[in-house]
C-alpha cells in the first residue's frame, strides 16, 4: 500500500504543478494589449503584416493551454488525495 500512496502523492504533485503553471500562463497574457503599436513592433518586428492577428492567436493559444492545465490539474490533485486517503485507510486495517 505504501507504493500506492507514493504514486498518489505523485499524482497530487503533478496536479498541483499543472494548476500553478496554468495560473502563471494566464497571468502572463492577462494584460496584453494587441492594439498597442509599440508592443506589436517590439514583439513581432516592424515589417510584419497582421501583427494584431498573430498577437491574438498567440494569446488564444496561451489561454487555451492555461484552461487545459487547470482543467486537468484539479482532478489529478483530487484523485491523488482520495487515493492517498484510501491507501492509508487500507493500510491501517
Amino acid at each position: 500500500m505504501e507504493g500506492v500512496a507514493v504514486g498518489a502523492l505523485a499524482f497530487a504533485i503533478v496536479g498541483t504543478l499543472a494548476m500553478i503553471f496554468a495560473a502563471v500562463s494566464y497571468n502572463s497574457v492577462y494584460n496584453t494589449d494587441c492594439t498597442d503599436i509599440e508592443y506589436l513592433n517590439e514583439e513581432y518586428g516592424e515589417n510584419v503584416n497582421d501583427k494584431e492577428e498573430m498577437c491574438e492567436d498567440e494569446i488564444a493559444a496561451k489561454l487555451g493551454l492555461s484552461i487545459f492545465l487547470n482543467d486537468m490539474g484539479y482532478p489529478l490533485l483530487l484523485f491523488g488525495l482520495v487515493l492517498m486517503i484510501g491507501a492509508n485507510r487500507l493500510q491501517d486495517t
